[in-house]
């Protein structure tokens, strides 16, 4: 990977832009910010310790800044210029940077979640040789990522998306066949790959890419057990978050040592910036209210990573102005609803917004999306924000997500045309979509578009 280059954000490094009372940020500066929802505040970086500036690269302005600590003339708040992470910040750091940069063997210590949704810092083999990508939503960010190359091997279900994901499942890879949860012979072949590249290459997997809104590995203790006994790092990222797929993809471009995951997130980050620009007019008081489901009929709960989309193209979440609903669903997780009557006390909701995993419409597009309406319709029927439901594609790119939703909150400003254009951008530099055009990937399905397709 080149490291040394212009970090290439089309946004300013802090752009802000002040519509009433709303403040909207597009920034790469320091700060907490995993799941950080709200009207177009997201922040983008590198989260790898010796990325001192907190850009979207390591490279030698890393090294200037960390020398500049070393010598007293540099005072401001750094956090990751302590690059191996042993409490201060000297001429260790500058060479394990340098190594870095060169794309030399080394550990590097970068930041992720575990699975309470916590930050930590977690120590990884780089450059990474040998992956393995766990969950839907993680697949296809390690496609866009550059990661398929250095895949060991995948693991794969009845509800895996060949289209999306043929990247991955026409690699040399292995594929570990599991069910819709982990499986004792699925996890077994797991830990076979690690012990079997171990023997051929004298290195195993490096790294267990976990998309974070999975919690089958908290099942059996034996799981977490085994990943500690082989030295395995489970690297978990929050990648139901369109934000925070697009840093995840970043990361593991990074830790692969391929510049696809810079390429991939820098154009998103762009073409997250042409949103924000369209939705610049927007006064608070027009802002939509929305609640989200995942899995066809369950509603997410207030901190959901599923519940981030909206919020950062300026819906409001229903949480904010119904107390009802936010004592309900407090929360990270999703619940059932019981009934079609689960959310008869709160129909007064501008859009509801439910995440489902769609791949390319390779058959009769109309049949498809009567089929996935239909899905789960039942319990929205006799509500009055039915025709204010929409299916959003959740294996879809961040920046693609972020687009459909802004264009269904707020469609006298995110016109079709720009919908298209967006798509096309994520697509020249995105392996997942690219060949497949905009109507095939089915972004969202509107009920107009239930409705022309049943016409049709």
């Amino acid at each position: 990977m080149n490291l040394n280059k212009t970090q290439l954000i089309a946004v300013a490094a802090v752009a802000i832009i002040a519509i009433a009372a709303v403040a909207w940020f597009v920034t790469s500066d320091s700060g907490p910010h995993k799941g950080n929802a709200e009207f177009g505040v997201a922040e983008f970086r590198l989260d790898v310790y010796g990325n001192a500036n907190e850009d979207l690269v390591i490279d030698q302005k890393d090294v200037d800044l960390i020398k500049k600590i070393m010598n007293g003339d540099e005072t401001g708040s750094h956090p990751l210029a302590d690059a191996n992470l042993d409490n201060k910040v000297d001429q260790k750091d500058v060479d394990l940077v340098n190594k870095i940069i060169a794309g030399q063997v080394c550990t590097v210590n970068i930041i992720c979640l575990n699975p309470a949704g916590e930050e930590i810092d977690m120590p990884v083999s780089f450059p990474v040789k040998h992956a393995v990508p766990y969950g839907s939503n993680i697949s296809v960010p390690f496609i866009n990522a550059g990661a398929v190359e250095h895949c060991a091997g995948y693991m794969y279900k009845k509800t895996s998306y060949p289209g999306m994901n043929a990247v991955l499942f026409n690699s040399d890879a292995v594929e570990i066949p599991i069910s819709r949860q982990m499986t004792t012979a699925g996890w077994q072949q797991f830990i076979d790959l690690d012990a079997s590249l171990i023997e051929s290459t004298g290195k195993g997997i490096d790294a267990f890419f976990v998309d974070h809104s999975l919690t089958t590995l908290d099942k059996n203790p034996v799981y977490r057990q085994d990943l500690e006994a082989a030295g395995i790092p489970e690297i978990r990222l929050a990648t139901a978050d369109p934000v925070e797929e697009i840093n995840g993809t970043l990361l593991m471009g990074f830790l692969v040592n391929e510049e696809q995951g810079y390429k991939y997130a820098s154009k998103s980050i762009e073409c997250y910036n042409d949103i924000l620009d369209k939705l610049s007019v927007l006064d608070v008081k027009d802002q939509t209210t929305y609640i989200c489901i995942t899995m066809s009929i369950h509603v997410c709960q207030n901190d959901s990573t599923f519940n981030t989309v909206p919020a950062y193209v300026g819906g409001t979440p229903y949480y904010a102005v119904n107390a009802e609903f936010a004592a309900l669903y407090e929360g990270t997780s999703s619940i059932e609803m019981s009934s079609p009557e689960a959310l008869s006390n709160f129909d007064d909701v501008g859009a509801i917004i439910c995440s489902n995993n769609l791949d390319f419409v390779t058959s009769d597009v109309n049949e498809t999306i009567i089929a996935e309406w239909e899905d789960g319709a039942d319990h929205y029927k006799n509500l009055d924000c039915y025709e204010g439901r929409v299916l959003l594609n959740s294996i879809c790119p961040g920046a693609v997500k972020l687009a459909a939703v802004a264009a269904v909150l707020y469609p006298d400003l995110i016109y079709q045309d720009m919908l298209q254009d967006i798509y096309d951008e994520v697509a020249s530099v995105a392996p997942s979509i690219n060949g497949h055009s905009f109507d095939e990937a089915r972004a969202t399905i509107t009920y107009q578009d239930y409705v022309a397709a049943q016409n049709a």
